[in-house]
């Protein structure tokens, strides 16, 4: 499965593509919602999972970003995040219902929302 993972943090995005090596992921990583959007418009993804608070788009930014773009892409996008509690991040996942972990995400909660988001 090819996933791209949005995510400002070194030791965060490490640990996660790490995580999902562990099953064969073929894992690329973008730093911030600008560089995912390039991405995704030179390269078709199996699932993205995407940090909510970064540099320049953040999380909500670029999902509404996505969805105007590559609207198939929006089911199969997943957020992982510190900030679930945040009266903003809550609203935001409320409003679109998508799919989210905390961190530090574990691998058995990143296969959970893998497959969740792919149905494998």
């Amino acid at each position: 499965m090819k996933i791209l993972l949005v995510e400002d943090d070194p030791q965060v995005a490490d640990t996660l593509a790490r995580l999902m090596r562990i099953d064969h992921h073929e894992v690329e990583l973008a730093r911030d919602g600008l560089e995912a959007l390039e991405r995704v418009g030179a390269t078709e993804y199996d699932a993205i999972l995407c940090d909510i608070r970064m540099p320049r788009l953040d999380g909500p930014g670029f999902y509404a970003a996505l969805g105007r773009s590559h609207p198939h892409l929006i089911r199969r996008t997943a957020f992982v995040t510190a900030d679930s509690e945040s009266p903003d991040v809550r609203q935001f996942f409320a409003a679109t219902r998508t799919l989210w972990i905390p961190k530090p995400a574990g691998l058995a909660e990143l296969r959970q929302v893998l497959q969740r988001l792919t149905g494998h």
